[in-house]
């Protein structure tokens, strides 16, 4: 969805504790008795696109294999904290580190004998979205001076019922794309949800995969997916089990032994389809059909729900045609395919009468078998006998 007069967010990182060409700090002078740390930011005083990423960088002499991160807000809970390998740096990106304010960077040792920090403050270029001044909070959040949004201003975020209890700004975290959370709300895209429904004890591990009308998304080692309404959830299976079934739609897809269609509004169990070997098969529209894809496994050759072959082994597909036509009744940019018993036009359409042995593309929605000539898969006139 493109939004006029949308500006790249930018995050001014300003350290307060600069000198020279890098930012640093010192727990005490360093030296081969006394434990220490030195902390910097790479880049140093540079700005940084929403997604960017940050390294913090140290370095110390103290023996532990793990080092503590935690990044403190000025006001407010702790944004992150974490135990990671003492490898002397760790990248963070700038979204995550959450809304404009005044932070403060500490890495210290896993008893926090040995600490050192770094203020610094995020501050957001001003934008202006339909008429309103406004702040790219990242993950498509905006802020202004009513709330929050999500990509439009017709999409604000509420944390009750009431359409005047907006999300606070500055109380917002961003999750991922999409995704956010709140005291009080949680929120994928506008839409607000229950937690519980979920169980969270980690947010930020939530991650939509696929978001054109219903949400696809993990959680965890989970699959999990949802209606435009976000009132409920189906769990699907395991996270390490999916995958999509064909790089050009994210509508097929399987998820352990079950493979599903989902046409943005409804989500779809293909029953009697054998998820491991279900692929992909060939175009069989351009713009005729939403979901123009003949897809196979084992067993035989669907479109959307409906099996039209048995016969997956012998089962071509030809060049779908990009043409048009002003004629409402032909259908433009469709396909031709064909198995050893029929041949097919425009995804489930069968050929009535058309020879699979002979049958023969000639392109442009043209065809010919041993009888007859076939224009947008009807037969127009018989075939010359052959000579």
């Amino acid at each position: 969805m493109q939004q006029k007069n949308l500006t790249k967010l930018v995050i001014s990182i300003i350290a307060l504790l600069a000198a020279g060409g890098g930012i640093y700090a010192y727990t005490n002078k360093p030296s081969t008795i006394a434990p220490y740390i030195k902390l910097s930011l790479t880049p140093a005083l540079s700005s940084f696109s929403r997604d960017a990423e940050i390294q913090i960088g140290w370095s110390t002499n103290i023996p532990d294999k793990k080092i503590f991160i935690s990044i403190d807000p000025e006001q407010g809970k702790t944004k992150f904290a974490q135990l990671v390998e003492n490898t002397g740096e760790y990248k963070i990106r700038s979204l995550d580190i959450g809304p404009g304010g005044k932070y403060e960077i500490n890495v210290a040792s896993p008893d926090q004998s040995v600490t050192a920090s770094l203020p610094i403050e995020i501050s957001y270029e001003k934008e202006a979205i339909n008429g309103l001044e406004s702040a790219n909070l990242g993950g498509g959040y905006f802020a202004d001076k009513i709330g929050v949004f999500y990509l439009r201003p017709d999409q604000r975020l509420t944390l009750n019922n009431s359409d005047t209890f907006f999300a606070n700004p500055w109380l917002f975290n961003i999750a991922g794309e999409g995704t956010a959370f709140q005291d009080g709300g949680y929120f994928i895209h506008n839409k607000k949800f229950n937690p519980q429904l979920l169980e969270l004890p980690n947010y930020q591990e939530l991650k939509i995969i696929s978001d054109y009308i219903s949400i696809l998304f993990s959680y965890g080692d989970k699959i999990l997916w949802t209606d435009e309404q976000i009132g409920s959830f189906q769990i699907l299976g395991d996270a390490s089990t999916f995958r999509f079934v064909s790089d050009k739609s994210n509508e097929y897809f399987v998820v352990g032994k079950m493979a599903y269609l989902d046409d943005g509004f409804t989500l779809t169990e293909l029953k009697g389809v054998d998820a491991q070997t279900f692929e992909f098969a060939g175009d069989c529209s351009y713009i005729e059909k939403s979901r123009g894809y003949y897809m196979k496994d084992k067993y035989g050759v669907s479109f959307g729900t409906k099996i039209i072959s048995h016969d997956p082994t012998h089962f071509i597909v030809y060049k779908v045609d990009q043409e048009t036509t002003q004629d409402a009744e032909i259908p433009a940019g469709a396909a031709y395919a064909k198995d050893l018993k029929k041949v097919y036009y425009s995804c489930d359409n069968e050929v009535v009468g058309a020879d699979p042995g002979s049958f023969e593309y000639l392109g442009n929605g043209n065809a010919k078998d041993a009888h007859s000539i076939y224009r947008f898969g009807a037969a127009v006139k018989e075939a010359a006998p052959a000579q």
